[in-house]
Order: structure tokens, then sequence, then C-alpha cells
């Protein structure tokens, strides 16, 4: 368990690629977004106020592992090794 740790914190230290950088910047916005409209004073369809918890846990998912991609070949055949046990 304790090398799972390390390797995650191995794999947030490490430099991701570009486009994950960008999805994560936009989830994390759109989230932000989700959880900022309910404390508008505006009224929204009940529809939305119900779906705006599923969005902004889902743009928290998603900001999550594009965090953990990385482009270091050695990191991804160590994750490999340990989860292949």
């Amino acid at each position: 368990m304790k090398q799972i740790f390390l390797l995650l914190a191995k794999r947030l230290k490490s430099k991701s690629p570009k486009l994950f950088n960008k999805i994560a910047i936009i989830a994390g916005i759109v989230g932000v977004v989700a959880l900022t409209l309910p404390a508008l004073p505006i009224t929204l369809p009940v529809t939305i106020t119900a779906l705006l918890p599923l969005i902004a846990s889902a743009c928290g998912g998603i900001t999550t592992v594009a965090m953990f991609t990385t482009e270091d070949k050695k990191l991804i055949k160590e994750t490999n090794d340990i989860f292949k046990k």
C-alpha cells in the first residue's frame, strides 16, 4: 500500500501532457461555476439544481485523473509492474 501512495506522489509531481493540463483547467473552471451557481440570487429550474452536484463531482474526477496522467515512460512502466501483481 505504501508503494502505491509513493507512486501516486511521483505521478502527481511529474509532468503531464499539455492536453491533459488544458482538460484539468477547463474541468476545474466548470466545477467551480457549478458550485457557485446555487449561491447566486437567481432562480434555477429544479432539474439544473439537481444536476449541479453531479457536474461538480464529475469535473473533480476529471481534473484528478488529468493531473495524475504522466508523460514519463519510467513511471508508466512502474505503474504497470505494480498493478500486474
